[in-house]
């Protein structure tokens, strides 16, 4: 449902509507609950906007990795060992320290530091257990630390798209 609010924006609303009776009354009442889902909407157009990227990037468009300009790391769980690196593009190569071929087939964790690295099984083996999505599908990101190739630390803006290769589960 769309509505107006006073102010004359439009806003995108969900409607509940519930059939009582009054007791003693035979005159059946409805209760009607607005929900405004505005913002909600909004981000649900910005994440379909970053999967169409992320679909890109799946089709295994190398240019399009290649030119953008933040760093995108591609990373699949081939056996059951942990997030590997397949691929990554050259703003990550830049922001990191290594070259993209040092980083392919390195576990995800070379770019965390010594202690967020070794939770980070816990953490993928929680969500694949819960589902519960903390960073993965947000189109806000997350706040993280990361590790230079040198042991600097970095402050990042962490964002994670899950995927499925075609032909898998």
């Amino acid at each position: 449902v769309v509505g107006r609010h006073k102010s004359g924006e439009l806003l995108q609303l969900v409607l509940n509507i519930a059939k009582t009776r009054s007791p003693g009354s035979e005159r059946p009442r409805f209760i009607a609950v607005f929900q405004d889902v505005t913002e909600l909407t909004a981000r649900i157009r910005e994440l379909a906007v970053a999967n169409e990227h992320v679909s890109v990037l799946q089709s295994n468009n190398e240019e399009v990795l290649t030119a953008m300009g933040v760093p995108v790391v591609v990373a699949e769980d081939f056996d059951g060992t942990g997030l590997r690196i397949i691929s990554c593009n050259p703003a990550t190569a830049a922001v990191f320290g290594y070259g993209s071929a040092e980083l392919q087939g390195e576990p995800v964790t070379v770019l965390m530091p010594a202690d967020m690295g070794e939770r980070h099984g816990e953490f993928v083996d929680a969500h694949e257990r819960t589902g519960e999505n903390k960073i993965i599908g947000r189109t806000a990101g997350r706040k993280v630390v990361g590790r230079h190739k040198s042991g600097e630390l970095l402050q990042l803006v962490l964002n994670i798209a899950k995927t499925r290769s075609p032909g898998s589960e």
